[in-house]
């Protein structure tokens, strides 16, 4: 009697074929390739579209004779990348007049906003006591701008 169903069976798979190693045997490998090389690509445009942030507006203020080595340093980081970044080192000197006072640097890290303008106030202490007229006072250095990965040597200078 027939149900209906396709009396002739499959021929069976013989066990030589059915146990033999193949890379792409179950497509899994196959697949992880694939999201690996897209990865990538996505990466890789990314990267290529990155451009230098740069720092619009810089200025450097003296705190005053209780504070007599200490300079605020205030500065816009434009960043026109979609991702953020993080500015993780300042660099630089400070003068009065043609007077160099000293070496400035920070070692704190600070967020900087994507397809955007940040502001960022630094408290810096120079080796030498200012003297005379501190509304001379300047700074000139490089600031470093991480964004995914790719450094950004971004020069600044508070002399107009």
């Amino acid at each position: 009697m027939s149900d209906g169903t396709n009396d002739a069976a499959e021929p069976p798979v013989p066990a030589q074929e059915a146990s033999k190693p193949g890379f792409f045997q179950k497509g899994w490998v196959k697949g992880l390739l694939i999201i690996f090389v897209l990865a990538l690509l996505i990466v890789g445009g990314i990267i290529a579209t990155l451009k230098d942030p740069t720092i619009d507006v810089a200025e450097i203020e003296w705190l005053g004779s209780s504070r007599a080595n200490e300079f605020r340093l205030s500065i816009y980081v434009d960043n026109p990348n979609i991702l953020g970044g993080t500015l993780t080192e300042i660099t630089g000197d400070v003068y009065v007049g043609s007077k160099k006072l000293g070496p400035l640097s920070i070692e704190k890290e600070f967020e900087i906003d994507s397809s955007g303008t940040s502001f960022i106030e630094v408290v810096v202490t120079v080796t030498h006591t200012p003297v005379g007229d501190y509304s001379d006072v300047w700074a000139k250095g490089t600031a470093v701008v991480e964004v995914f990965g790719s450094g950004f040597d971004v020069p600044f200078n508070t002399q107009g």
